[in-house]
């Protein structure tokens, strides 16, 4: 496995997960009816959703680094067919705090498959979610692209001695479809990512090109050990933050140089985290122990504070977390909108 390439995908699962997720408080108060609360995600909304349509989105990212705001905001179109193709393409670049507008506009297209996925409010496990989260329908109401849609609150449950970020979505559903036109994220109190579609016609699209992906793929049964289809030893987080559980699990090759890489997909419902892993064969136990001088905080765009290859290496981007091990054989990614504490505790369970 080629130590270029490994970085690369390092470098890519962390733009990917902070630029597609790239202050102020929530405090909204309801009016009209009153709120009605249910633990049941059976109906729930998705962004992610079979409902074929196209239109164009306005997108918002905020976050907060060493008191530095670094806000992203585009328009992107999107078309979904009924069969589960998509085009999401970035249109217009509003502002961002990257120097080359051009630049970002190709790292949108990277990471289009992860826009279309992850990045907005989905609900991946509709039972998961309802242990994890509690729904509130509103009452209150308004027009979105043309569209009558109500409001929902989703709030993350949080146990006492949860490590936990205090997660609440605001979302505004279409009455007719289901589809989630607005939605806003706030990651304690301080509001995170919005998007809006500022226009939006449903039936199968005609215009668009499907997403292709740029590796090759293989679903994996989350039910068995994952060991069996690689030739090498893997290794796995240990230790899952409160309420998540392994949503997805597959094997990634990439096409220029065949390498093999394990990714995992958990998820509590509706917030999800990842885990990457390769290896150029060195059993796992020769490699070291110890983290070093890893677990340090640093802005992204600032330097590490690690002096050596075997350590982990820690970036936080306002509510996004990525840790990355290198030990020049083994590479391990973590990265998800978690509390350091939480993507600590899965990457070093993964070492052990």
């Amino acid at each position: 496995m080629s130590r270029s390439l490994r970085s690369t995908v390092g470098v890519v699962v962390a733009i990917g997960v902070v630029a597609a997720s790239c202050s102020g408080s929530l405090g909204s108060t309801f009016g009209g009816p009153a709120p009605v609360v249910s633990s049941s995600f059976v109906l729930a909304p998705s962004i992610t959703s079979s409902v074929p349509h196209s239109g164009v989105r306005r997108i918002s990212s905020h976050r907060v680094v060493a008191s530095k705001s670094y806000d992203v905001e585009y328009r992107e179109s999107v078309a979904q067919t009924r069969s589960g193709d998509f085009d999401v393409e970035c249109t217009e670049v509003i502002t961002t705090s990257m120097s080359s507008r051009p630049q970002f506009e190709l790292l949108h297209e990277a990471r289009e498959g992860f826009i279309h996925r992850y990045r907005d409010f989905h609900v991946f496990d509709p039972a998961l979610a309802g242990s994890n989260w509690e729904k509130t329908t509103t009452g209150n109401t308004k027009v979105v692209a043309g569209r009558a849609c109500s409001e929902t609150h989703v709030e993350r449950r949080l146990k006492s001695h949860s490590t936990l970020r205090h997660v609440e979505w605001d979302l505004y559903v279409d009455d007719q479809t289901g589809l989630v036109l607005e939605w806003k994220r706030y990651a304690d109190g301080v509001l995170s990512d919005e998007g809006v579609y500022e226009s939006i016609v449903y039936g199968e699209p005609t215009n668009y090109v499907a997403h292709v992906p740029s590796t090759n793929e293989t679903e994996l049964d989350p039910s068995i050990d994952p060991q069996r289809a690689f030739t090498y030893e893997v290794a796995i987080p240990k230790v899952l933050p409160d309420g998540f559980v392994v949503k997805e699990m597959s094997k990634i090759v990439d096409r220029n140089t065949n390498d093999e890489y394990l990714k995992v997909v958990y998820t509590d419902g509706i917030e999800v985290c990842f885990f990457l892993f390769a290896s150029d064969g060195t059993p796992l136990h020769s490699r070291p122990t110890t983290t070093g001088k890893g677990g340090t905080p640093v802005p992204p765009s600032g330097s590490t504070t690690t002096s050596g290859r075997d350590e982990i290496v820690y970036v936080m981007f306002g509510d996004i977390v990525v840790a990355q091990y290198d030990d020049g054989s083994h590479l391990m990614v973590v990265a998800g909108r978690l509390s350091l504490f939480d993507i600590q505790s899965m990457i070093e369970s993964a070492m052990k």
